[in-house]
């Protein structure tokens, strides 16, 4: 597509303070006037966005990898945060979970190789923390100036502030979008996502989290509490491959099927295999296979890992408006507190980029927090900084900032009775779809780790945390971290 054509019809779009939305309720509502700086952002990434679908399988190949290595890069350097920094002093419960997370991670240190590199990057965090500093801020500080008109120079006064006082490293500091959230202000504020594993670790010791972490129990005692699953159809592990409900190796539902990893992931990655009744075949981005063939590629491409092949769901028309094709989803956090009641902390609402054939691989995936208090949509983010932040999607035009959440109530509820039937697991993520029928819960995990938008320090989740570790007191370590005796 010509770049003059891309830009009238990023302009054409619908934008908040230009059209109506079409509610739920079958009302319009007017939005409010975006900034022309946030206008003007929003069509450049838009334009990147475009560009992203039109790269082929190479492009989505090359970006899966580099944001594996960044995921990797940013646990391997973080956190670092000195026992002098100031978020290590203080009482309320940020700093408290500073303290917390720092004495886990050292006490539960295999062995003297594994205290041995806490020690060694801390002893070369300053000097790889400026380097980096430099090399990102120079990488990112173009789109978050546009953005926010936060100046480069001031962008790398703060991120070095962030790295060196805080132990935030620069990759993360804009992965994690740390200059949109209140930790710009309070960087005491942030968990880096490597504390918040050891908080939700240290808070689930003793607890049976491969009820909820194993897919097949978490399946099982979600059917046991009337919750609805999808059905699994076949399970590949290790290249062998488990039929489920079925005493012959090749038959298979005539029905539209779902290949994907069984762990927490974006519920639409993954293959969506379309039957078609007059070839007695299924297909996916052209290629047409009957069953036996099919469970022969499914275990080629399942490899070691383990994946599943389930009835594929669709998205419930509400929620179709923000998708290309590809399956949308919620991620929602619960907690459950010291009577045992489950509620729900924070929640994301997922876009895969993709469509259901696939023919879009490199579609940049997006995400939007959901404003617990109304209901209501925030703005969509990419998973990296020069992805763009959107008030409306890049592809459909539908309104995203300030709409409400398709079907919230029915998944809030839906995540809390879930919950109720693992109520031995303090703190668990759901990733749960909308469809034809209602909420259909896809997977879970007690590693749940990190949600844009959020500061889990300024939420519930904090006291929530703190009570359940103070329960269990593991060490004695423990306690002097919360600023207790023992």
């Amino acid at each position: 597509m010509p770049a003059e054509q891309k830009t009238r019809n990023a302009a054409s779009w619908p934008r908040p303070g230009r059209a109506l939305v079409l509610e739920p309720s079958s009302r319009t509502r007017t939005q409010a006037p975006v900034p022309e700086i946030v206008r003007r952002a929003e069509v450049e990434a838009t334009l990147r966005w475009l560009d992203a679908r039109e790269k082929g399988a190479l492009a989505a190949a090359t970006r899966r990898t580099r944001s594996a290595l960044a995921r990797r890069f940013d646990r391997l350097n973080a956190p670092v945060v000195y026992p002098w920094s100031p978020s290590m002093s203080g009482s309320d419960a940020a700093h408290r979970l500073h303290r917390l997370a720092a004495t886990l991670l050292r006490v539960r240190s295999p062995n003297g190789v594994g205290r041995l590199w806490l020690k060694t990057k801390a002893a070369v965090w300053p000097t790889l923390a400026v380097i980096a500093a430099v090399l990102v801020v120079w990488r990112c500080a173009r789109q978050v100036r546009e953005r926010y008109g936060f100046s480069g120079r001031d962008q790398l006064r703060d991120v070095i502030d962030a790295a060196l006082r805080h132990g935030i490293f620069p990759t993360e500091y804009y992965y994690r979008r740390v200059f949109a959230t209140a930790a710009r202000a309070d960087k005491s504020l942030y968990l880096s996502e490597r504390e918040m594993i050891a908080l939700l670790s240290g808070a689930d010791r003793g607890a049976d989290t491969m009820q909820v972490d194993d897919l097949q129990r978490l399946y099982a005692g979600c059917r046991a509490a009337g919750l609805a699953v999808p059905r699994n159809v076949a399970r590949f592990t290790q290249g062998a491959v488990e039929m489920i409900g079925s005493s012959v190796a090749t038959v298979l539902p005539e029905k539209d099927l779902f290949f994907r990893h069984d762990g927490w992931s974006v519920a639409g990655s993954g293959q969506f295999w379309r039957w078609m009744p007059r070839e007695r075949a299924w297909q996916y981005r052209g290629e047409a296979l009957a069953a036996e063939q099919l469970l022969k590629r499914l275990r080629r491409d399942a490899g070691s890992g383990t994946r599943v092949l389930q009835e594929a769901i669709v998205n419930h028309p509400e929620v179709a408006r923000y998708s290309q094709g590809a399956l949308c989803s919620y991620k929602v956090a619960t907690g459950v507190d010291m009577e045992g009641f489950s509620r729900v902390l924070f929640a994301s609402f997922c876009i895969p980029g993709g469509d259901l054939s696939g023919e879009t691989p490199a579609s940049v995936d997006l995400v939007s927090g959901v404003d617990l208090a109304n209901g209501r949509l925030l703005p969509a983010v990419g998973e990296f900084v020069a992805d763009g932040e959107f008030e409306s999607h890049p592809g459909t035009g539908a309104i995203l900032a300030g709409a409400s959440a398709p079907h919230w109530r029915e998944v809030a509820a839906f995540a809390t009775r879930a919950h109720a039937a693992f109520r031995d697991v303090p703190f668990v993520g759901w990733e749960i779809a909308v469809g034809a029928s209602g909420p259909v819960l896809l997977g879970a995990s007690t590693n749940w780790g990190f949600f844009p938008h959020v500061l889990p320090a300024e939420t519930e989740f904090a006291e929530l945390c703190l009570q359940h570790v103070r329960r269990l007191r593991p060490e004695e370590a423990i306690p002097a971290a919360l600023g207790e005796t023992v």
